[in-house]
């Protein structure tokens, strides 16, 4: 009797089990492929290069071949400073990337030109349109009347304010302090090599406090 019992249990118990996972699954139906690319989220490249900022917020992960380039926008604050550079595993070889600022501008320019024939005809003292012996009015001149419409147009530039692979100095991060805030874009190259290859990028934004560097009174 206990045998069968410790049966039935055992196949319920499984049952439910199939059932849970099964719920699971349906009810979230890309947490494989989110298992899969959380792998890159738990991996700290250059962790060397951390210092005492704060990661979280806007740093971003992927996954890439070599050969490829990708951007990712992000926003820096004022009253902040800020650490920024693109890590990745070794199979990808050395990783450029750029640290890039939009400049809009605002132009007037021409929409159209709207061309209209004129006929001027020639009047007597009075106002009067003169006529000639065939009573038809008398052509002055004619000319073309032109009439410009404007328009707004914005114009975005790009302006490269950091390069890991062309900079003054040693640092393979850009590091600021920043006094407005402003949209940036971060452009991450990946150096040509085996397309067969597919591993982690990771994109570090580090922030912290700027420090007061001012004498406060007692």
């Amino acid at each position: 009797m206990k045998a069968i019992f410790s049966k039935k249990f055992i196949f319920i118990f499984s049952f439910i089990s199939i059932f849970a996972a099964t719920s699971i699954y349906s009810q979230n139906p890309t947490r494989v492929e989110e298992v899969k690319e959380s792998k890159c989220m738990r991996k700290d490249f250059c962790s060397e290069d951390f210092g005492e900022y704060d990661y979280r917020s806007q740093s971003s992960y992927g996954e890439f071949s070599p050969g490829d380039t990708v951007r990712a926008k992000f926003i820096v604050y004022s009253g902040q400073d800020y650490r920024l550079f693109a890590c990745g595993h070794p199979d990808l070889g050395d990783i450029q990337f750029k640290i890039i600022e939009p400049i809009k501008k605002t132009n007037r320019v021409i929409k159209d030109i709207q061309k209209q024939e004129v006929v001027e005809y020639d009047l007597d003292e009075w106002g009067d349109a003169k006529v000639d012996e065939n009573g038809e009015m008398i052509v002055k001149r004619k000319y073309t009347k032109k009439d410009t419409i404007w328009a707004r147009e914005t114009v975005i530039s790009e302006k490269i304010i950091f390069d890991s692979m062309n900079n003054k100095t040693s640092q393979l991060f850009w590091e600021a302090s920043v006094v407005k805030t402003r949209r940036l874009i971060i452009e991450v190259l990946i150096p040509e090599g085996d397309k067969s290859i597919y591993d982690c990028v990771n994109i570090y934004i580090g922030r912290m406090q700027t420090r007061n560097k001012k004498f406060f009174q007692y």
